[in-house]
Formats: structure tokens, C-alpha cells, sequence
């Protein structure tokens, strides 16, 4: 978790791709351990659309593994969902088991409070010319303030100009029951 420092200071045909953090580190089927605040985001495609998340919702619901963020978008042919859940490892487990092969990615959670608004962070990013993916909210913040998660191009040099300008970062541990 990065603490804040100082208060002062996409198109439907690429939602589908594998994002990653600037090439270093993210594979194309699994993220690594990182030692930067980030959480893990699977990216799971079907040919179904309410039968996949009816049931990915009951696989998630009896094994207590929570669904703390999701973004869906169907295609003609296919639905995307990318989840954030709060045991990661147990719920690639699930979704394997499920017969999906998840994509993992890495993504920061920013947390926003009053006087950091999602404004604030989006311009943060575009002074450093990063360009975002993909961004929703998480279903579950650990505190009582919103979360975003954020999908870049880089996720590193993102967590260091957002770090820099006094936001706070959450990662995986701040989501832990």
C-alpha cells in the first residue's frame, strides 16, 4: 500500500487484448508477483452472456472467493469479462476448473477521496502521457471510500507518477478479509 504524500500535490475491438504493463514482467497468461501496489486482473472470454456470469457467479459465491471489481462487454460473437477478486490465487483455480483459461494481468487500485477526484487521476496520467485501457470501479473498497482500478500501457511508470503526486495506491492486501 502507498500511503498519500501530500494533499496538494478504448475501442470495443482492443478490450479483448492482453493488456500489459509496458512489457516487462506480464506475461500473456499470467502476472507475476510485483513489488509494486497492484492487483491482479483476470480476463476470462466466452461465447455466452448471462449463462457465464450466472455461473461464474455461483462458482465464485460457494467458495467465498468475492468478486471485489468487474467489467464486462459483449461482443457479437463473444462476451470479455475482467475480474478482480480478492483471493486471486484460489480464483484462477476456479476459473481453470471452470474450463477458462484466464489472462492475468496487473492494474492499480487508486483510491479516491475528497479532493481526489477521478479528474485529478486522469489528468495525473495524461501529464505523463499514459494512456489508460480500461478503468471501473471496485464493488467492494476496503474502506468507506470509492476505488477505481485502472488498466495502462505502463503500470509502473504510472505507480510512480501517481505515487509522486500524493495518491493512494492500494494493492492486494488492503482487500484481504
Amino acid at each position: 500500500m502507498v500511503d498519500r504524500v501530500d494533499q496538494n500535490e478504448e475501442s470495443g475491438d482492443d478490450f479483448f487484448d492482453a493488456p500489459t504493463d509496458g512489457g516487462e514482467g506480464i506475461g500473456l497468461d499470467t502476472a507475476e508477483e510485483v513489488d509494486y501496489p497492484a492487483l491482479r486482473q483476470f480476463t476470462v472470454i466466452s461465447e455466452e452472456q448471462c449463462i457465464f456470469l450466472l455461473d461464474l457467479s455461483r462458482r465464485f459465491e460457494a467458495s467465498l472467493v468475492r468478486v471485489l471489481g468487474i467489467s464486462v462487454q459483449h461482443q457479437s460473437d463473444f462476451t470479455v469479462a475482467k475480474l478482480i477478486l480478492n483471493e486471486p490465487e484460489r480464483g484462477r483455480e476456479i476459473l481453470e476448473l471452470a474450463g477458462f483459461s484466464p489472462i492475468e494481468s496487473n492494474v492499480i487500485a487508486v483510491e479516491l477521496t475528497e479532493g481526489v477526484d477521478l479528474p485529478a487521476v486522469c489528468s495525473a496520467l495524461l501529464t505523463a502521457e499514459l494512456g489508460i485501457l480500461h478503468l471501473y470501479p471496485l464493488l467492494e473498497p476496503p474502506r468507506v471510500n470509492p476505488v477505481v482500478a485502472i488498466s495502462l500501457e505502463n503500470v509502473e511508470l504510472a505507480i510512480s507518477v501517481l505515487h509522486q503526486q500524493g495518491f493512494r495506491l492500494l494493492d492486494e492486501g488492503d482487500f484481504l478479509t
